[in-house]
């Protein structure tokens, strides 16, 4: 009998099975072994099941919801509902990890006895800026309410849900759904720890324009080949042109976005990425 998985990793998808391919492999080259891997097709019209059979993994799962909900909320919903493991932890299908990310998120959730913890988060620009951002530190060096870290950095319990209740409607909430997300688990007395660990690269779509119509994944190709040639001294590397990003005063810490009319913050980031109903 195979081993029970210890973290649920959930993939929210659509339509962009080239970015897909690669946050798998980096999913599955992680050093916690003991994991389970949904991805969770949001009405997807593209080869992202073919890409999910082509993994070979029995790790790996697909789910597939019948129609186009248009964000992470019912996706990450459904394979909340699905996981057999403990924990849950969110990877962007257009995001990466070191393979060390959750390995270091277990050992400090479970040392600290924490409901979620969240790693540093290293954030890209556009395409040709070198602007960079990180999340998953703060001003005080504590956890904080108007904080704001990816769900890329997140490892949660899987009853956190049951607690606070699901991922939000995007269309009814004044934050991003995320966020609003967060801040329920804020105010609810849950507890946040932070793993003190850079092991999340993201590129947000929201920053790139057309990311969903141009589906151009060389900045993630690039940073993965070299995540699997030497994972460390890629690390190290991303850390310095950070640091020089932030001295070229070209990024900074991320805290949460403000409130806007309800579902504001969706519309306006479907539209941006290219991924806004046709």
């Amino acid at each position: 009998m195979s081993e029970e998985p210890l973290v649920a990793v959930v993939i929210a998808t659509w339509n962009w099975s080239q970015a897909l391919r690669l946050s798998l492999r980096s999913a599955l080259a992680q050093t916690e072994r003991r994991i389970e891997v949904l991805v969770v097709a949001d009405g997807c019209t593209d080869d992202t099941a073919q890409a999910v059979r082509d993994i070979a993994d029995p790790r790996v799962r697909l789910i597939e919801l019948p129609e186009r909900t248009g964000s992470q909320a019912a996706p990450n919903d459904r394979g909340i509902a699905e996981a057999r493991a403990p924990w849950i932890a969110y990877l962007g299908h257009d995001d990466l990890w070191h393979p060390r990310h959750l390995e270091t998120l277990v050992r400090v959730a479970e040392r600290e006895a924490a409901d979620l913890a969240y790693a540093v988060g290293l954030i890209y620009g556009p395409p040709g800026t070198g602007q960079r951002s990180v999340s998953g530190i703060t001003r005080s060096g504590r956890p904080e309410r108007d904080a704001f870290f990816p769900p890329t950095t997140l490892l949660h319990r899987r009853d956190l849900t049951a607690r606070v209740g699901p991922w939000p409607v995007p269309a009814e909430t004044a934050l991003p759904i995320d966020v609003d997300l967060q801040r329920r688990a804020w105010d609810a007395g849950l507890r946040f720890v932070p793993s003190g660990c850079a092991t999340a690269f993201k590129f947000p779509a929201a920053q790139r324009r057309d990311a969903y119509r141009r589906r151009d994944v060389a900045e993630q190709a690039a940073l993965l080949a070299r995540l699997e040639q030497d994972a460390d001294g890629t690390l190290a590397e991303e850390l310095v042109d950070l640091a020089a990003a932030l001295a070229r005063n070209e990024g900074g810490l991320i805290y949460a976005a403000s409130a806007a009319a309800p579902g504001r913050h969706h519309r306006r980031n479907l539209a941006h990425k290219g991924a806004a109903a046709e």
